[in-house]
């Protein structure tokens, strides 16, 4: 009854489209001044020509006057400026609400846009130059689209202006990022853990090595090579063969002349060296030969080594290296003892995971269920043993 009357106070007051804008500000306001809103009208029955007036004032066509609105509400014009003030506070309200989620910062927390102080000022600087390219004061609240009630036609025009002409403020947005970027990647670059040279086959250890050694002791490092560390380590060793990575170090001006190999250990010799770069190499390599063949060509090593320390030299102190050849010869014995005494087995293979463990579950069932079950079949057999069978008087004798 009380909507019937309302509808037809507001199609005395107005009519088209300011009929429809009052029906709706009346429906908004109704649930804005409820009871417990904060927003209570002295006179509800005034509510329809003060929307229909609002109405009249928000579409700008000046359909429905304040004298008529108050005319239509039967009310005093002291009544009429109180409950007036009252909806349009209460419909205030609901305006910020929605009016506070539309700002720039609410749009970079939402969007994560980095960075957020940055990005606000752009959006702030734009926002200024858009109202100088279209020669306009301002955006209305008419332009928004229709999710946040925008009309697309002016969103449109916007978004081109955008386009055109802001060029500039884009070219500066850019370039300000560039440099951010550019900040940040030495950073990076320092943070990064030191990676060790790459080894390839064809490179050998000992010049992989001599990439750590410091200038001031080039002599003092102990490189950590298979089984012949000792040979290879001697400042004085030129039994070592001209390859492309390492040359024959030229012998020192002290040195005397008496110390030059005789035809029959010159020939024996480089031989053994040759063996010992071949195992050296497929050691770096990491060739997979068996170990009693690494082992084989560790013992012609020790016997060059003793066949050094016999040639004529210097007359200064040298340590002796009986000792080292001696361990050598140890170490490749027990390896070797080790190697025959293994058992040959067939490889054991590790499973990380059961056989059929996806068809598991259908042959599993529910512990309580199993014990029903169980429960079930015990009582039906001892009830079977209660009571005989009930075709058993039917069933014919058989004599013999």
């Amino acid at each position: 009854m009380a909507a019937a009357l309302e509808r037809q106070s507001l199609v005395k007051l107005c009519s088209g489209e300011t009929y429809e804008k009052a029906q709706a500000i009346l429906r908004l306001t109704k649930v804005k001044t409820g009871v417990g809103t904060g927003y209570l009208v002295a006179h509800p029955s005034a509510l329809p020509g003060i929307c229909a007036y609002l109405a009249s004032e928000e579409l700008n066509n000046n359909e429905v006057s304040q004298k008529a609105a108050v005319a239509s509400a039967c009310i005093s014009q002291n009544d009429f400026t109180k409950a007036l003030s009252i909806v349009r506070q209460a419909l205030g309200s609901t305006a910020q609400q929605h009016t506070r989620d539309l700002d720039y910062r609410s749009l970079i927390s939402t969007y994560h846009v980095a960075p957020a102080e940055e990005a606000l000022d752009w959006m702030h600087e734009a926002e200024s130059s858009i109202p100088k390219i279209m020669e306009v004061q301002g955006v209305q609240e008419k332009s928004l689209c229709q999710n946040h009630g925008v009309r697309l036609p002016a969103f449109k025009s916007v978004m081109k202006a955008l386009d055109k002409e802001c060029d500039a403020v884009a070219g500066r947005i850019k370039s300000e990022l560039q440099e951010m970027k550019f900040s940040e990647a030495p950073s990076k670059l320092r943070t990064r853990p030191s990676t060790s040279p790459q080894k390839s086959p064809s490179k050998s250890a000992m010049k992989a090595k001599s990439r750590d050694v410091t200038p001031a002791k080039p002599l003092t490092l102990k490189r950590a090579v298979v089984a012949f560390s000792h040979s290879i380590d001697d400042p004085d060793d030129t039994l070592l063969p001209e390859t492309p990575t390492k040359r024959r170090r030229v012998e020192s001006p002290s040195k005397p002349s008496g110390s030059v190999l005789t035809p029959a250990k010159r020939t024996r010799a480089p031989q053994s060296a040759t063996h010992s770069v071949t195992a050296f190499e497929q050691a770096v390599r990491g060739d997979s030969t068996p170990r009693h063949e690494q082992q084989k060509s560790a013992f012609p090593i020790a016997v060059s080594i003793g066949s050094h320390s016999s040639l004529p030299g210097p007359s200064t102190p040298r340590r002796s290296r009986n000792q080292p050849s001696r361990l050598v010869e140890e170490s490749a014995t027990m390896e070797v003892d080790e190697q025959r005494s293994a058992p040959a087995g067939p490889p054991v293979r590790k499973r990380f995971r059961p056989v059929f463990l996806d068809q598991r579950q259908w042959c599993s069932r529910d512990p309580k269920l199993a014990k029903i079950w169980d429960a079930a079949i015990e009582h039906r057999t001892r009830m079977m043993g209660l009571y005989p069978h009930p075709f058993e008087q039917y069933r014919p004798v058989v004599t013999s």
